[in-house]
């Protein structure tokens, strides 16, 4: 039977609970009455809600209430791990991203998953990561409603559904994930992992303003009108991506949810107008596209970091705050006189560094040439700023 994806037109923020609400209506989630829902919204970083960085409120609260109206009973729980600088970093991005009062309103709790024990969870089926450690909540609740951001991603190429997952991770797991995932297809095979052991039954796509180019937090805001929602957040995204007009084979999360047999057949409820988004890298989602898992396998991490993207500091831009140096899970950015400096024979091209830079300091333009000969001279920006 085909997995149904709901379409919901929703104009502006302003529409939201209501629009959110016709759509839980149609998933009709069943929870016991007394029931643990964990809310999982996009937190990558305290970013106030216009830069559509992360999940709009508007859309939680829509959460919130519909489960408040038909399950008053029930334990309501917003939990992430915005991955900047751990408990700290998590706890700012709930108030800065428009939280605390609206958990206060509906009487849910705000749980940063840095906070919480861990509980190993074991996948047979996993391809990179078969023990994973992730927080109780994540395990134990009855229902999780992931809530990701319609975006592009200078890393992944798109980031929705099935990457919204990854920040159930806390903060140092992430990045032990970047240096586990060495190159791009590994890195979608342990993001795919973490999708099996979460395996949310809800998911609601915050799609009315998302962000394209150099995403998933230096791009631009991008008018969309739309939210999704489904039971299957592969299909979620595969309809996410039509509607962007990303080809679904640039997005190797999709790719490796194929190969697993995890892309159910879905239908599209409801009718939209697709909106063009603008890939951060063109070029670079060509190679991945044809490359074959096997190959990127095969050849060395850093013979496939040559293809890709290196971080560069904009110094002009660089307020020395050293969000950079503390996120780096490759410690391949160190200080002078203050400053950060990115050694390129250490980096493993992660862009953690640029996801979280709060000033936009850090930018990806460094050309395929330029590249591969400092891969191969071992050189850092300390030695060619």
């Amino acid at each position: 039977m085909a997995v149904k994806i709901y379409v919901q037109k929703c104009s502006d923020y302003s529409q939201a609970k209501v629009a959110v609400g016709k759509l839980l209506d149609k998933l009709s989630p069943k929870l016991p009455e007394k029931g643990v829902v964990l809310l999982k919204p996009n937190l990558l970083m305290p970013a106030l809600p216009e830069r559509a960085i992360t999940t709009h409120p508007a859309v939680v609260a829509g959460v919130c209430h519909w489960f408040r109206t038909h399950y008053p009973g029930a334990k309501l729980y917003i939990g992430d791990s915005s991955g900047c600088l751990g408990l700290a970093g998590t706890k700012l991005a709930f108030k800065t991203c428009g939280l605390v009062k609206l958990a206060e309103e509906y009487n849910a709790q705000l749980v940063p998953f840095e906070s919480l024990p861990l509980i190993k969870n074991y996948n047979k089926h996993a391809k990179v990561w078969p023990k994973l450690s992730l927080p109780k909540l994540v395990v134990q609740a009855d229902l999780i409603v992931n809530l990701p951001k319609l975006k592009t991603h200078s890393l992944t190429n798109y980031t929705g559904a099935v990457k919204n997952l990854y920040g159930c991770l806390p903060g140092g797991i992430k990045g032990e994930g970047h240096i586990v995932g060495a190159n791009p297809h590994r890195f979608a095979e342990l993001i795919v992992d973490v999708f099996e052991a979460v395996k949310p039954r809800v998911n609601i796509m915050d799609a009315v303003i998302g962000m394209e180019g150099a995403g998933p937090s230096n791009g631009q805001t991008k008018q969309t009108g739309y939210l999704l929602a489904g039971s299957d957040a592969v299909a979620l995204d595969a309809v996410a991506l039509k509607m962007a007009k990303i080809p679904e084979s640039f997005v190797l999360t999709q790719t490796a949810a194929k190969e697993r047999g995890l892309y159910p057949e879905y239908s599209i409820v409801g009718k939209f107008k697709p909106v063009k988004y603008k890939l951060p890298v063109r070029w670079k989602s060509m190679i991945l596209s044809v490359l074959p898992s096997s190959i990127a396998s095969a050849i060395t991490s850093k013979m496939v970091q040559g293809f890709m993207k290196s971080p560069e500091i904009d110094y002009n831009k660089c307020t020395k705050c050293l969000t950079c140096v503390r996120i780096c899970p490759a410690k391949a950015i160190t200080t002078k006189a203050g400053l950060p400096v990115i050694h390129h024979d250490k980096c493993i091209k992660c862009l953690s560094c640029a996801e979280h830079c709060p000033e936009g300091a850090i930018h990806t333009k460094q050309n395929l040439a330029d590249n591969l000969k400092r891969l191969f001279r071992g050189e850092s920006d300390e030695e060619t700023k």
